[in-house]
């Protein structure tokens, strides 16, 4: 409902890089067609501007999907092979950003797990980022405990943390 109208957003005022890809994972059945098909109903509904047709099949095409279970080790490879397929259809330089809007009883689980699957390590001008949404922890304590599992896979400048609290 609002991480995409704000990439088309992005994309539509030049804010996002010429060439770039989407990629969502969920644990619904799905293909990329699938994935597209209802990215294309949900902006109709919640965009925040009038939708250009030529904006949006160019932002649409570049959008891919897995189906997986995040306590799956091969989910991570299937999104590896997908994003290896985004950056080869689309001529990617390797960066990469996994925004992580999910259930925070997941965080630590998803970074270990993208980390295992060598999904954030870096290259000389590829980045590897982890946007990380929702509270951050409970309390105090949970959340150092949450930056200390997240922080033994992944190096503190690959976080960002978006708390809407």
């Amino acid at each position: 409902r609002k991480l995409l109208p704000a990439l088309y957003n992005l994309k539509v005022l030049k804010l996002l890089p010429a060439n770039f890809a989407v990629v969502g994972v969920a644990v619904t059945d799905g293909s990329d067609e699938s994935f597209r098909e209802k990215l294309g109903t949900d902006i109709e509904q919640f965009a925040t501007r009038p939708v250009d047709k030529a904006e949006w099949e160019d932002f649409s095409k570049r959008c891919y999907y897995i189906q997986g279970d995040f306590n799956n080790p091969d989910t991570f490879k299937s999104l590896s092979d997908k994003i290896g397929e985004a950056q080869r259809a689309w001529s990617l330089p390797g960066n990469v950003l996994f925004y992580l809007a999910i259930s925070p009883s997941f965080f630590a689980k998803v970074v270990e797990r993208l980390a295992s699957a060598n999904l954030t390590t870096e290259a000389p001008n590829a980045w590897r980022r982890v946007i990380i949404e929702k509270p951050f922890g409970h309390d105090l304590a949970s959340a150092r405990q949450l930056n200390a599992d997240i922080t033994s896979h992944i190096e503190e400048s690959q976080i960002y943390r978006i708390d809407h609290y």
